[in-house]
C-alpha cells in the first residue's frame, strides 16, 4: 500500500517551494528555481536542527542534503548557528571527529542590535 499526500498539503508544499510557469498553450507547470531550492534546504536544515536538539555536524548534513559543506554552512549561518571545531551541545569534549565543524543554535535567539542613523538639525 502506498501512502499519499493529502491534497491540500500538496498544494501547500508546491507553493511554498516551487514557482508556477505557464507555457504557450496556457498549461501551468511548477518549477524549482534556485530560490526555492534554497528555501526548501533552509527549511530541511531547520527541522535537522530541531530534532538534533539544536546543534548538529556540517557535513553530515551536507551528505544528507547532497549539497556542498560551503552552502550548507552559509544556510546554518543564516539561520542563526554559530559554527565552528567544537560543539559541547553535540559531542562532549574528547568525543568529536576531528576535522569535523560543527553548527549549534543558541536559543534564544538574538539578533544583531540594528544602529538608526541620527539626522543632524539643519541638514
Amino acid at each position: 500500500m502506498q501512502a499519499r499526500i493529502p491534497e491540500r498539503v500538496w498544494t501547500h508544499l508546491l507553493a511554498r517551494f516551487t514557482e508556477r510557469v505557464h507555457d504557450e498553450d496556457g498549461r501551468s507547470s511548477h518549477r524549482r528555481t534556485d530560490a526555492c531550492a534554497d528555501r526548501l534546504a533552509c527549511h530541511a536544515l531547520a527541522l535537522l536542527l530541531r530534532m538534533s536538539r539544536n546543534a548538529l555536524r556540517v557535513d553530515a548534513a551536507a551528505e544528507a542534503l547532497k549539497l556542498p559543506r560551503t552552502k550548507v554552512t552559509l544556510y546554518l549561518r543564516e539561520l542563526g548557528c554559530t559554527v565552528g571545531a567544537t560543539c559541547p551541545l553535540h559531542a562532549p569534549a574528547g568525543t568529536q571527529v576531528a576535522g569535523a565543524r560543527y553548527a549549534e543554535l543558541r536559543m534564544p535567539l538574538t539578533f544583531p542590535a540594528i544602529k538608526a542613523k541620527v539626522q543632524r538639525a539643519g541638514r
